[in-house]
């Protein structure tokens, strides 16, 4: 009987521990349940709230590095074609900008964004606007460049033989004297005179040439209105020497090339 007892009791107590140990899972697995259900609440709360937020981040902030590269791109473009597309691209760029800003129209700093963004595109707009005026400028300043070393070259090779034919004029006065005493001293002191001024003409005005690219290649580091002030005192000092050829017949090419 006390056998009977003891197997009953060691029965009872296997049953309970059975009992005990499942209830015990299905209590942790309610748990779990319940946990991870409301842990993908919070996961979707989370993901519905900062998502919009972080997606639109990441294209702000791509958007902003493409931007930054065209605007690069623009400063460094002398082309007005390539302006053209340049500028283009960065319209792209600004209207993806500004869809991403109003995916975030419902945070609080919405309207700060919104202001930055477009106050960028104002200064954005004057960046463009002054890069292109400056290359009409760049391109203006390259033709006319171009065509003062011509008329440079140009007066070299009129004055080259206006001056021989001065020499020879002069050798054949002074190997064939068949004229007065008077008149033939005043012809050679004619000569000599018209020789001395393009000598100086010739001075003066590679002088004049060579300060003017010397602005062109410099310009960034000189005072302009000095630079252009020395200039016209030049100008005025060339204008005043070439006057002196008015009454020489010879020099009527080299009269049109200076005006």
């Amino acid at each position: 009987m006390i056998r009977c007892v003891k197997n009953n009791t060691i029965g009872n107590r296997l049953t309970s521990a059975i009992i005990l140990m499942a209830f015990l899972t299905i209590s942790v697995s309610v748990i779990a349940a319940l946990t991870w259900q409301k842990l993908s609440q919070q996961i979707g709360t989370i993901a519905n709230d900062n998502m919009p937020t972080l997606r639109a981040s990441y294209r702000l902030e791509r958007s902003t590095a493409e931007l930054q590269a065209a605007l690069t791109a623009l400063d460094i473009n002398t082309n007005p074609l390539k302006h053209k597309a340049i500028k283009k691209n960065i319209s792209a760029i600004l209207t993806d900008i500004h869809q991403s800003i109003d995916n975030i129209s419902s945070l609080y700093y919405y309207p700060k964004i919104k202001a930055g963004q477009q106050r960028l595109v104002t200064n954005i707009d004057n960046y463009i606007d002054l890069l292109q005026h400056r290359n009409t400028q760049k391109l203006a300043l390259k033709q006319t460049e171009n065509t003062i070393k011509w008329l440079h070259q140009d007066l070299i090779d009129e004055l080259q033989p206006l001056r021989l034919e001065i020499e020879w004029q002069m050798m054949r006065l002074l190997n064939n004297p068949q004229q007065s005493p008077l008149k033939h001293d005043t012809n050679i002191k004619s000569v000599m005179t018209e020789l001395s001024i393009i000598q100086t003409i010739t001075v003066n005005e590679n002088e004049l040439y060579q300060l003017i690219a010397d602005i062109i290649l410099h310009h960034q580091h000189n005072d302009i209105n000095s630079a252009f002030d020395a200039i016209a005192q030049k100008v005025i000092q060339l204008n005043k020497i070439s006057k002196q050829l008015n009454n020489y017949p010879s020099t009527i090419a080299y009269r049109q090339l200076q005006q």
